[in-house]
């Protein structure tokens, strides 16, 4: 009898480690924001927005709506959003292709119709710098505070 008790112990020991340790994110932290992007002043649609932080952790994407609203940013999970911290920004008009072998997300299938559909509406040219973030010269702060920022162009 006083062995099968220990067994037991043992196992509902070893069941709590099991489940503690499994209840715990994987990733770090990420803050849920949003996100206007403008271009002298007016929204600016369908473009991707990088936010690559400062001190190496990975970076988040977000995607422009048809009035330049980001509804959420993306760093490890859909929508999550970006780590805490200090990010250089930068911004794409373009959606690459899904990687092989990967589907396409529901943003992506919607711009790729709308480009399809009216080539000539989805961006209008914006200077390149804005396409790396080392000269984009424009940067964003995230905390716990943090629940929207814009990010202004400027086509001069």
């Amino acid at each position: 009898m006083k062995y099968s008790k220990t067994l037991l112990t043992l196992l509902i020991g070893t069941s709590i480690i099991l489940l503690v340790s499994g209840c715990g994110s994987r990733y770090p932290k990420t803050v849920r924001v949003n996100a206007h992007v403008t271009l002298d002043g007016k929204p600016f649609p369908n473009v991707q927005v990088f936010l690559i932080p400062t001190n190496g952790e990975r970076g988040a994407l977000g995607i422009s709506d048809r009035e330049g609203y980001v509804a959420a940013f993306s760093t490890f999970q859909p929508n999550d959003g970006a780590v805490p911290g200090t990010h250089k920004v930068s911004v794409l008009p373009k959606l690459p292709p899904p990687m092989p072998g990967t589907t396409s997300t529901p943003e992506q299938i919607a711009l790729e119709k709308e480009m399809r559909e009216n080539p000539d509406n989805i961006t209008p040219p914006f200077p390149a710098k804005y396409q790396v973030s080392e000269t984009s010269g424009i940067t964003v702060t995230v905390d716990s505070k943090t629940e929207e920022f814009t990010i202004e162009m400027t086509s001069k």
